[in-house]
């Protein structure tokens, strides 16, 4: 019978690590992770990077969990240091090789293993919640540039296209802390926008963002249903359902 497949943050990491690991040797660093971590070639540089950065954030926070949980730190530095090498921001536009020759077997392989000692274990995101998120945001995006807006107005959407488009390019790498970032943040501009909001509430760009919103919330609902950690979840689900219903108030 074999273990059950746990999803963490050492799951992440380690297959981020594995894409990366299979660009080709003789393109810039910046289009190797351009292509692991983006959603399009368009994707600007000074995203890729915060993306790498977010990444050995991530990668900082496994060594931690497995300090917490008694793992002799010479059994895994050694491995993490090889991690931190290989997503170094200082020459983005170097080859890739000489970051990829730092993801070795035995990297992989101690991130295997971080997966199993880590007690969390996360729900993926359903892909299918994912991509109609990705699709709302790209048309509320298109909308702008089809509509005239109040400016203040189209400052607020133009913030909630950013925060929804950078919850889910940090999904992949933080899992469920993004999604938690996201309702935090995205409350924030709602409440901050509260008047340009209901004074606009009729235009069509206003209601696909609750509708965007709500994509969000049904795909946490869902990964909730399959997760272990309720209580986690349940604080996510609770953040989320703050943000529609102000929407909702709203509008």
């Amino acid at each position: 019978m074999q273990p059950e497949t746990k999803h963490n943050s050492a799951t992440r990491c380690g297959d981020i690590l594995r894409k990366a690991r299979q660009q080709k040797d003789d393109v810039k660093t910046v289009e190797a992770w351009r292509i692991v971590l983006g959603d399009s070639s368009d994707m600007e540089s000074f995203e890729v990077i915060r993306l790498v950065e977010l990444l050995r954030s991530e990668l900082k926070a496994t060594a931690r969990k497995l300090s917490k949980a008694g793992v002799p730190q010479n059994i895994y530095k050694p491995h993490f240091t090889k991690a931190y090498q290989a997503t170094a921001v200082e020459s983005v536009n170097a080859g890739w090789k000489s970051f990829k020759q730092h993801i070795t077997n035995e990297l992989l392989v101690c991130l295997d293993f971080s997966a199993f000692i880590i007690p969390e274990n996360e729900a993926e995101f359903d892909q299918s919640h994912i991509d109609t998120i990705a699709e709302l945001v790209a048309d509320l995006r298109e909308s702008l540039e089809i509509s005239e807006l109040d400016s203040e107005l189209e400052h607020f959407v133009l913030e909630q296209i950013s925060l929804l488009e950078r919850g889910l390019h940090d999904l992949q790498i933080r899992g469920s802390k993004a999604v938690q970032k996201c309702y935090v943040d995205g409350l924030g501009e709602i409440l901050e926008n509260a008047e340009v909001i209901r004074e606009n509430s009729s235009e069509p760009v206003v209601g696909k963002i609750k509708i965007a919103w709500g994509h969000v919330q049904s795909a946490t609902e869902k990964a909730a249903k399959l997760n272990k950690s309720a209580d986690t979840w349940g604080k996510i689900i609770e953040k989320g359902a703050t943000v529609v219903d102000q929407l909702s108030k709203l509008t």
